[in-house]
């Protein structure tokens, strides 16, 4: 059993010391910050955040709000938003965006610079990526919006 006033115990093989893992703080989250990538650590085994990159839309004192990355399903866009199906990357299905509010939608987009004009709907996040507000006509988007996903929940 290694002495815990000796530090970490040396790796196998090498008699060399492993450096200290750092311990997660409150602190370390002051880098959120909208348009950051969580990537779930390998050892993480709660089955709704096993394997994930949430990208972060928002974060405050409050609590954080993104969506996870990667997990597309079956349902398509066009049978339920029909009007947004062609704004819609391939292959024009909802993305599963988390496990929380699963009846309602976030709407993402690229919008290439300089940006889009103002009064579309649009909110930016970072780096020229814009929520998209659902309850508006998509008609004026086409042509201003790229990479255009839907996430439920």
């Amino acid at each position: 059993m290694p002495d815990p006033e000796s530090g970490p115990p040396a790796r196998p093989g090498t008699g060399r010391r492993r450096a200290p893992v750092p311990a997660l703080s409150i602190g370390d989250l002051d880098d959120v910050r909208p348009g950051s990538l969580l990537v779930a650590m390998p050892g993480l085994s709660d089955p709704t955040f096993a394997g994930s990159v949430v990208y972060v839309l928002d974060h405050s004192e409050t609590g954080t709000l993104g969506v996870v990355l990667g997990s597309p399903s079956q349902v398509e866009i066009r049978d339920v938003l029909p009007g947004w199906r062609d704004l819609a990357v391939e292959p024009g299905v909802f993305h599963v965006g988390g496990p929380c509010e699963t009846d309602t939608a976030l709407c993402l987009a690229r919008c290439p610079a300089p940006g889009p004009p103002a009064g579309l709907g649009l909110r930016p996040v970072a780096d020229g990526i814009h929520l998209i507000d659902l309850d508006v006509d998509p008609e004026p988007l086409t042509g201003c919006v790229a990479g255009l996903r839907v996430f439920a929940g």
